[in-house]
């Protein structure tokens, strides 16, 4: 017995929120209309279509599942019919559709880094791309803390290899760190794994760790050209110095052992100061 139906405009922002125009094909969209107390028996029909074609029915129902729809382009609207036998239709509703089959999990970086005298070389390799919009370039001194330095463009949709190469001029600490951050237009994001380059500076060699993982003492070798104050710090993942070693090194190989036993499972960094400056963080896990 109802004879009126108040059809609430469409998009409407509770369904359909700004910055959601591009649309997973996994996903689906709703037109709100009022219920009745979940009683959608008032409707005859409920039927969406891709303006201006009103002929074609994509699909009823008031949600319509997006991978009915090709990826692309869309512009949707709704036709509802109430019990008295009127019609009203919705606004239009733009949106792109992009195909979620990729999935995260098979497109994939693979990272390279190479010394060279004045910069160092960085490429990497993706193995497959759908809607990647772009490439963070990612650098750290402490391979902790990781800050933007540049940032490109996808070169597109490709179900092969594609590769990449940036080169930093920037090299003046004695270790750097270097990640991909691969992005899509979906916002969905992907790490690639962090690589390293290791200059020798203040006659200092890259420090070894042993073992790692490690359930108690983690052995630390480093080798100093000459005698140098030197400084071990152990951090956990928040930056917190959980232990702090300082040492007069003498010159040639050195020794220190750290204590992870009482910690908690999990991971730590230890950081290596020479004169008080950072020449290499090295990640221990804790088993």
């Amino acid at each position: 017995n109802i004879s009126f139906q108040n059809i609430d405009e469409s998009p409407d922002l509770s369904l359909f929120p700004l910055g959601c125009d591009n649309i997973c094909d996994t996903a689906s969209i709703s037109i709100p209309l009022p219920n009745f107390g979940n009683d959608l028996s008032g409707y005859t029909s409920i039927n969406w279509y891709e303006h201006p074609n009103l002929i074609t029915s994509l699909g009823s129902g008031v949600t319509l599942p997006l991978n009915t729809l090709t990826p692309g382009n869309h512009t949707l609207t709704v036709i509802v019919i109430g019990a008295n036998g009127c019609a009203d239709t919705a606004k239009v509703y733009n949106l792109t559709v992009f195909p979620c089959i990729f999935a995260l999990g098979i497109a994939d970086i693979e990272l390279f880094a190479q010394k060279l005298d004045i910069n160092n070389n960085l490429e990497w390799i993706t193995n497959f791309e759908q809607d990647v919009s772009a490439f963070e370039i990612l650098k750290s001194t402490d391979a902790f803390h990781f800050y933007k330095i540049d940032e490109q463009p996808s070169k597109g949709n490709n179900q092969g290899q594609t590769a990449y190469r940036y080169v930093d001029y920037d090299i003046a600490a004695a270790k750097l760190y270097y990640r991909i951050k691969m992005k899509w237009l979906n916002g969905a994001e992907k790490m690639s794994k962090v690589v390293s380059i290791y200059r020798s500076k203040n006659g200092t060699e890259p420090m070894v760790i042993y073992p790692n993982p490690s359930s108690d003492i983690i052995n630390i070798d480093f080798v100093l050209s000459d005698t140098k104050a030197c400084q071990l710090t152990l951090i956990d993942i928040t930056g917190r110095i959980i232990h702090k070693l300082n040492t007069k090194s003498n010159s040639g190989a050195n020794h220190a052992e750290i204590d992870i036993s009482t910690l908690a499972n999990g991971l730590y960094f230890v950081q290596y100061f020479v004169d008080g400056e950072l020449m290499e963080t090295v990640k221990v896990r804790k088993e």
